[in-house]
């Protein structure tokens, strides 16, 4: 694929431990997943996971846990993608991050519905909406 190419050279022109290189890399691992290759996309993901981890930029490193959580959703891994969720939940939470906590809240509701676990999905759902009300 061309634009792995392109994320591949550029990832290579930059700092090592510049922010633009694991931005980047997050890039370069959503196209791997589209090209399914697997585990060069959770290599990546897991080093950009761990620099925003380090870098203890908590809004971002949930943003990115959402993203991942998402990509992964969008591939059918359900189970995994739902375990970024939930682990970014509880940051969103502690964090008073209320609008990504609405957010995980409805993309969790999004999976119990789509998984058929309907309880779980309309507390959830209600949970979301709640935290969408207090944010306005």
């Amino acid at each position: 694929n061309q634009y792995i190419k392109i994320a591949d050279s550029l990832s290579r022109q930059l700092d090592v431990s510049s922010r633009m290189t694991y931005e980047v890399n997050y890039q370069r691992a959503v196209l791997l997943m589209k090209e399914s290759k697997f585990k060069e996309a959770f290599e990546l993901f897991n080093e950009v996971k761990l620099f925003y981890k380090e870098k203890k930029s908590k809004q971002e490193y949930v943003h990115l846990l959402s993203e991942i959580g998402l990509a992964l959703i969008d591939l059918g891994n359900y189970e995994l993608g739902m375990s970024h969720y939930f682990e970014a939940l509880p940051l969103a939470q502690m964090g008073g991050m209320q609008r990504e906590n609405a957010k995980l809240s409805w993309q969790i509701a999004e999976v119990h519905y789509i998984l058929k676990q309907f309880r779980e999905a309309k507390a959830y759902c209600i949970g979301s909406l709640k935290l969408a009300e207090s944010n306005n």
